[in-house]
């Protein structure tokens, strides 16, 4: 009558912890797909987006439950269930590395290309760049449909370039794209300054990205 039970016990550890560590660490074995345009563009579209660090530590959660609950229903080698189960958690936990926590520039723009053509026109329109907010430190927000491209939903302007963050550190620190005539080579990036910024388009260049 227990054996059953244990049985779906196990399954639904693993299956769990494997759909949580497929997501956790697509962003690590996604990169090539994207790059090599092997995956559909609406596919990456949705995959590849700022990192959402609830949801980060929502799915590491899941995966650690589902780990357990694995190991404890192991009907035989739990030593052998719980080394994967390291494996399984030290792997996902290697994906926030930069290169597995965000996306280049060049694969992020590709990626986004719609939105970032969409964006140009939004930021030479007079509803920005007479927005007083969007010459606040921290910028005015996007459109809806746009603001999913940035970490924060929002956007700066100084007068000349636009900063539209991917990622940003805490407490400081930031990286993503400028939509600038000229290169933004030592621009403020929210306390990291722009380094050799490298031009993913016309107007548009990716700086703190891999």
């Amino acid at each position: 009558m227990n054996a059953p039970r244990v049985g779906t016990s196990f399954v639904v550890g693993v299956g769990l912890a494997s759909a949580s560590w497929l997501i956790l660490t697509a962003r690590l074995w996604m990169v090539p797909l994207a790059q090599w345009h092997l995956t559909p563009p609406l596919v990456s579209a949705l995959i590849v987006r700022p990192p959402n660090l609830f949801v980060i530590a929502l799915l590491y959660l899941l995966l650690l439950i589902g780990v357990g609950i694995a190991v404890g229903a192991a009907p035989r080698h739990k030593w052998l269930a719980s080394v994967i189960g390291v494996v399984a958690a030290v792997t996902a936990f290697a994906s926030f590395t930069p290169m597995g926590f965000w996306w280049s520039g060049e694969v992020y723009f590709q990626a986004h290309r719609d939105e970032f053509a969409a964006l140009a026109e939004h930021f030479d329109s007079p509803a920005f760049t007479e927005d007083p907010e969007a010459r606040e430190y921290y910028g005015a927000a996007l459109p809806p449909l746009l603001a999913l491209v940035s970490s924060d939903g929002r956007a700066s302007y100084d007068g000349a370039a636009t900063f539209v963050p991917v990622w940003q550190g805490i407490p400081g620190d930031a990286g993503g794209f400028f939509y600038s005539r000229t290169s933004p080579q030592d621009y403020d990036m929210y306390g990291l300054i722009c380094d050799q910024p490298e031009q993913v388009a016309e107007n548009w260049w990716a700086c703190g990205m891999p």
